[in-house]
């Protein structure tokens, strides 16, 4: 088994279960094939895998992605993810180059710089491939499969993701950032050395062109037990029903404060958000997801740090660049950026990173020296070498807050008021010399339904907990929740068949249908609105949703469904895609249909659903709600039960489910004003809102 191990990419957190080694046959990378030492099969397969000759047209001007957008002048012919470009592999007898990304990607950003625009990389994909860019924020179930693959053949994963697949779709080969051509970083691959994509290039053209028998076999194989692995059950039914779950151990409060704290230190102080040295930005999802956890931590312990970093948090989605004219927000921005108007290339966190001799010039030295031991700014830098693997952060400085004002008042000789007030106006001024002198990262101006829907609930729960702290903050960022909504519900949604269409850009919706996460997280959100607001259309439109999810999966064309629950709990739970989308011709469907059960990087769209379904059981007092919420659960019991802390949010209902759910029912007048509170747990018990209007 070979393992790509690049220099660094932007990793997410994922489950690699069974190891599949990749085909023995894929060796000696930098080794030409020896044409004439072909076996009588290899020259069987050589003489199948000759194609026509085809001059390719870079295609990515068709895309609304601007991910995807940003690589139309790369000279490698980039085609789309759509049954041209598949039918086009088929044709000529090629594989497909399937390389996956998304804006704030740095990784992303340096192999577009080192290989794809390369004429020498450029010259093998165009003659010997069929290579296809793809935004994964667009099609996450592509990029889920692929990743699937990727880390079950290396034991790790990231992006860019790039695979190697068959006319099928049938995966060959894949890693993530391999080196260009005149790059002075390297990979390495197994015991095989250092290796650069130009390397793996030929090796797999070469194995395309002498063996492509074993390689369809072998992606054939390989496709079978990832297609096993696919079924949430599968696993444990190989490991065997009585296997023993993981020691069972408390949560303490202790661990809560460390995580917090453990969010507080990549939290940006001058631009809200939250960022990890080496990666900048933090993508937008993210961002709502912890604006949430902040609302919840100062809920319960009215803690000021965590109102003021809910403030900013806040603050920062439901304004420019993050927030749309439309009510909607967008993805995220750029990685990489110019560090001032004059240079030509673009550097990672160029946008956010600061030096010490710069905190001098902008702050003064009494000033710079208080926020620089608030925030950890260091004269070589502060970004740990680690890190950094390439040298690209000497002298620079991610701000993190390292120490309190009432120590730092000791520290300096001054009142805890005073540092206070120099932190707050060091932040301003840092603020305006950014937008002022720096060049602001490119946006990814996508408006994704699921995102949307986190930043809902999230802006639903700041604006319950503020109501009787700040009541005018707590009305905005309730307005920003309810313009998101409203804008879905008329550019995004489809009331005829209640079905959800993912992305909106510029001025038109895209063609891509919603997921199980969009589903998801906008029900969750609705309902946290209608909690918040108790506007009763915000139920109602939740309502509307939910039969997308739960409605039986057909074979016809109109069919919405993301998949239906059902009595057997071996087949019940939710698949990531829509049954619809295997008619889609402009977007050709995966390998196979995915069940998520484990949290990510995002929640568990099941664990989320099953949430869902509990709280609407609740609110509208009917059980077939629950029924589904428990077959959901039921689908992933032995895999819960083994591994418990990698299904938080399905336990999260199994919580719901065995302890219970309660509605808290209020009586107001016509014209009162309500602010109750949003879904919580008290004793164990789920507590889910309803209000009653006189009249």
């Amino acid at each position: 088994m070979y393992d790509v191990k690049p220099p660094s990419s932007d990793n997410d957190l994922r489950i690699s279960r069974n190891p599949i080694a990749r085909p023995s046959f894929i060796r000696n990378f930098g080794a030409s094939s020896n044409m004439a030492s072909l076996s009588k099969r290899q020259a069987t397969d050589s003489a199948i895998a000759t194609g026509t000759s085809h001059e390719l047209v870079n295609r990515l001007n068709q895309s609304k992605s601007p991910y995807v957008r940003g690589h139309m002048n790369n000279p490698v012919a980039w085609q789309i993810w759509d049954a041209e470009a598949i039918a086009l592999a088929k044709k000529l007898n090629r594989m497909v180059f399937l390389s996956i990304g998304y804006s704030a990607c740095h990784w992303c950003h340096v192999m577009e710089k080192e290989s794809f625009m390369s004429p020498e990389v450029a010259a093998i994909l165009n003659k010997a491939f069929i290579p296809i860019k793809l935004d994964r924020e667009e099609r996450p179930d592509i990029d889920d499969v692929y990743m699937n693959y990727v880390q079950a053949t290396t034991g790790s994963g990231g992006w860019p993701l790039n695979v190697f697949l068959t006319p099928d779709l049938e995966p060959v080969f894949g890693g993530t950032y391999w080196p260009g051509p005149h790059s002075s970083a390297s990979s390495t691959l197994g015991g095989e050395g250092q290796v650069t994509f130009i390397e793996i290039l030929e090796k797999l053209r070469d194995v395309w062109q002498t063996q492509q028998l074993r390689c369809c076999e072998s992606a054939k194989d390989i496709t079978r037990q990832l297609q096993e692995f696919a079924e949430e059950g599968t696993y444990s039914k190989q490991r065997g029903a009585g296997a023993e779950a993981d020691e069972e151990e408390d949560l303490e409060v202790e661990l809560l404060e460390e995580a917090y704290k453990h969010f507080a230190s990549r939290y940006d102080p001058v631009n809200g958000g939250f960022s990890r040295a080496p990666k900048f930005p933090t993508p937008a999802n993210l961002s709502f997801l912890l604006l949430g956890v902040y609302a919840d931590a100062f809920d319960s312990t009215h803690d000021p740090e965590l109102l003021g970093a809910m403030y900013d948090v806040a603050a920062y989605i439901t304004s420019p660049p993050v927030l749309s004219p439309t009510g909607g927000f967008h993805s995220s921005e750029d990685a990489d950026s110019l560090p001032t108007p004059s240079d030509t290339d673009k550097r990672e966190g160029a946008f956010y990173v600061w030096t010490h001799k710069e905190f001098k010039q902008i702050l003064g030295q009494r000033d710079a020296d208080v926020c620089a031991r608030h925030w950890g700014v260091l004269p070589d830098g502060n970004v740990e070498r680690v890190n950094d693997p390439h040298d690209e952060f000497i002298n620079q400085n991610v701000l993190n807050i390292q120490t309190t004002p009432g120590k730092l008042a000791k520290e300096f000789g001054l009142s805890e008021e005073e540092v206070v007030r120099i932190i707050k106006a060091s932040t301003e001024k840092l603020r305006e010399y950014r937008e002022s002198k720096r060049v602001r990262p490119a946006l990814d101006d996508k408006i994704i339904v699921a995102w949307n829907g986190l930043a809902i609930g999230a802006l639903a729960k700041c604006s319950v907990v503020l109501d009787n702290v700040d009541r005018i903050k707590a009305q905005e960022f309730r307005l920003a929740a309810e313009n998101a909504a409203k804008f879905i519900r008329q550019s995004l949604f489809d009331p005829a068949s209640g079905q959800l269409w993912r992305i909106y850009r510029g001025d038109e919706r895209g063609d891509t249908p919603g997921f199980a996460d969009d589903y998801a997280y906008l029900i969750s959100g609705l309902i946290d609105l209608y909690e918040a607001t108790f506007d009763d259309s915000y139920l109602q439109f939740a309502e509307q949703l939910q039969p997308a999810t739960t409605s039986p999966t057909t074979t016809t064309s109109t069919s919405t469904s993301i998949d239906t629950t059902t009595p057997h709990s071996s087949s019940a739970g939710y698949y990531t895609t829509p049954s619809t989308l295997h008619q889609t011709p402009t977007h050709p469907a995966p390998l196979f249909r995915l069940k998520a059960g484990t949290d990510a990087s995002t929640p568990s769209p099941n664990g989320v659903i099953a949430r869902n379904l509990l709280r609407l059981s609740t609110l509208l007092e009917d059980d077939t709600y629950r029924r589904l919420a428990r077959d959901t659960v039921s689908a992933f019991a032995v895999e819960i039960m083994q591994h418990p802390f990698l299904f938080v949010g399905l336990l999260d209902a199994v919580v719901g489910l065995e302890v219970g759910v309660k509605g808290v029912v209020g009586v107001i007048g016509q014209n009162d004003d309500v602010g109750l509170g949003s879904s919580a747990i008290d004793g164990g018990v789920m507590l889910v809102w309803k209000m009653w209007r006189k009249g």
